[in-house]
This record gives structure tokens, sequence and C-alpha cells, in this order.
């Protein structure tokens, strides 16, 4: 019996929220195209150049030869954003990430959200720079 109730406690805690991986919501998520801006991506189809695309899940991003695992999310609804041309509001996450590339690994955080079908990328904050091509 007691060891019956060390695994059902076992089972929730592995269950819980608080033990989730950081996760970003779905507006934010698929495959975005820019046209060389850093902070702004649009969403596109498949035809988009890979050197020109990131690619959003929920719990990472990727692009031209590098990827970011997300470490925190911090989400919150913003009543100021607008969605779409007849709705206000959008949820924001605020990132973390540690990030990987052809010899270089760094930290970032920035703001990511969707407005108008625009993935916006703000506040992007790189820091912890280390390897030989940073």
């Amino acid at each position: 019996m007691k060891r019956l109730l060390i695994t059902a406690i076992a089972a929730i805690a592995v269950a819980s929220p608080a033990a989730a991986a950081p996760t970003l919501h779905r507006d934010v998520q698929g495959r975005w195209c820019t046209d060389g801006s850093v902070q702004l991506w649009e969403y596109t189809d498949a035809n988009c150049a890979p050197e020109n695309a990131i690619t959003v899940k929920p719990d990472r991003y990727e692009g031209w030869e590098f990827g970011c695992r997300i470490t925190a999310v911090k989400k919150t609804f913003d009543r100021d954003i607008i969605a779409s041309t007849k709705t206000m509001g959008a949820w924001v996450a605020r990132v973390n990430a540690t990030c990987s590339g052809i010899d270089c690994e760094w930290q970032e955080q920035m703001t990511m959200y969707v407005e108008k079908g625009t993935l916006f990328m703000r506040d992007r904050n790189v820091y912890r720079r280390k390897g030989s091509a940073c």
C-alpha cells in the first residue's frame, strides 16, 4: 500500500504543469519568413528560401545553421496588440533560449507575438556568447 501511494504521488508530480517544459503558444508556431530584418518575420508558404526562414515549434525555434532550445516562457495577454482587422488583443511570450550554431553558443531573450499575421520578435537581447565563430 505504501509503495502504491509513493508511485501515485510520483505520477502526479511528473504530470503536473510545473514539471512540464516551457512551451510557446500556437499563434507563434509554424514556418515564418523574413526579408532580412532580424526583428520582423512574416508568415510564408513552403517556397521561402531556407536562409530566410525560421521554424517555431512548441519548445524550440530553428533557422539557417542555428537552433535555439527554449528554457523559459512567460505568457501574457496584451489587449493593445491588433490581432486581426476585427480583433484586439494577442498572446505575448517573453522567451529565454539557449542557442547554438556553427562553432558558437549563446543565450538570448526576446518578446514574441503575432500581429495581423506577422510574427514579431522584439527586444531581442543576445548575451553570454562562447565559441570561435561568435
